[in-house]
């Protein structure tokens, strides 16, 4: 099985939380996730689901809906445990990034 690459969006494996959160997207970076077997994910919740910070939870359109990154859940998940990427946010990255830096630096 091929490694899954940053931002990919895979379908989430888990029951327990997979109506509240139907899908998981890659955040680590390729150059890791090639060597690790592991890889750090954030759930997409429905927008509909909250109140969501703008700049923490970037809404993001997947399948003709509207979903938050919820950047501050962010999980270790085994590649195996992943299926196949449905979608790329790729063209979402630098809102990622800034999900990412309000989270760690809090700018």
């Amino acid at each position: 099985m091929s490694a899954i690459s940053q931002f990919d969006v895979v379908d989430n494996p888990f029951p327990g939380s997979r109506e509240r959160k139907p899908y998981l997207v890659a955040l680590q970076s390729d150059l890791l996730s090639r060597n690790l077997d592991t890889v750090v994910v954030a759930p997409l919740e429905p927008a509909t689901a909250g109140a969501f910070a703008d700049r923490l939870n970037p809404r993001i359109n997947l399948d003709s809906s509207e979903f938050v990154l919820v950047a501050q859940e962010l999980v270790t998940v085994r590649q195996s445990a992943l299926g196949r990427p449905r979608a790329s946010l790729t063209s979402e990255r630098d809102r990622i990034i800034a999900a990412l830096d309000m989270l760690f630096t809090g700018f």
